[in-house]
């Protein structure tokens, strides 16, 4: 049987590295920006919950990433609030 190769690139994206104490929890997460992953999306690790997500802004929408991180219902909008500024930094995707 034959690996086939599909993609083997390296690269030095930034990483940004946040703890936050929200009403209801903390929440650790590791966010890995690239510009590799369907036109640039971040992935977002939470470690919390060992779940990672691609994320942007438009994700923010859909209520399908609250879940998926752990997000506990008491603290969905500031931690929607915090994506929707991280996922949007361009400081950040500049240094990139």
């Amino acid at each position: 049987m034959a690996l086939d190769y599909l993609l083997d690139e390296t690269e030095k994206p930034v990483v940004r590295h946040v703890c936050l104490a929200a009403k209801a929890n903390r929440y650790d997460f590791s966010l890995i920006y690239t510009h590799k992953f369907y036109g640039g999306k971040t992935m977002v690790a939470c470690l919390q919950s060992g779940k990672l997500l691609l994320m942007d802004t438009d994700d923010l929408i859909t209520g399908e990433w609250v879940e998926k991180l752990g997000i506990e219902k008491d603290d969905v909008e500031i931690m929607k609030a915090f994506l929707q500024s991280a996922l949007n930094d361009e400081v950040l995707r500049q240094e990139y």
